[in-house]
């Protein structure tokens, strides 16, 4: 299996500027009672070689701005 073939098995077709996607983060405890919860944004970028995926999330703050993490 060639690295193209490899990393379509495993991402599927990734383009290069990436994609984002929105949804919730839930913490919850051992006790399966909700601690926090928060929307966000998952962006996921592969480099030029399609060998590495850059992971980031994205948590809007309440003056408009985006905090990274």
């Amino acid at each position: 299996m060639n690295i193209e073939q490899h990393w379509e098995q495993l991402f599927g077709y990734l383009p290069i500027d990436g994609i984002s996607m929105q949804g919730t983060w839930t913490v919850y405890s051992p006790g399966k009672q909700v601690i926090k919860s928060a929307q966000g944004i998952i962006n996921l970028r592969p480099n030029t070689h399609n060998i590495v995926i850059n992971h980031t999330n994205q948590f809007p703050s309440p003056d408009g701005s985006k905090v990274e993490k």
